[in-house]
């Protein structure tokens, strides 16, 4: 899943690689978000990213999706992708608070 707002604010050459991706078959667009074309595709895509940096891609993503949440309602729709990102990047977690909020979290998605 590659959201659109996620280029909010960048080079425009970032959209247009996107575009790219998707004239080429790669990615689909599905406003507003977009979607890779295939489970491989999104593979390769994937291991591409050091092993060494993966946990604060995840991290990221799932503060990102967080943050997009604008009632418990959101948040209680995405609990289990939020929940999978912020597990998989808790090694790159540096506050206590952020920590016990991953267990509030993974408590609720259970």
């Amino acid at each position: 899943l590659i959201c659109s707002e996620d280029f909010a604010g960048r080079e425009s050459d970032e959209f247009s690689n996107a575009d790219t991706a998707v004239d080429e078959g790669l990615i689909k667009k599905n406003v507003p978000k977009y979607v890779f074309a295939h489970d491989q595709i999104e593979s390769a895509a994937y291991s591409l990213i050091p092993e060494e940096q993966r946990a604060s891609w995840h991290f990221w993503i799932g503060k990102k999706i967080l943050s997009s949440c604008d009632s418990e309602e959101e948040i209680e729709r995405g609990i289990f992708l939020i929940a999978d990102q912020l597990n998989r990047g808790k090694l790159s977690m540096k506050e206590e608070a952020e920590r016990i909020s991953l267990t509030e979290l993974n408590y609720r998605a259970a």
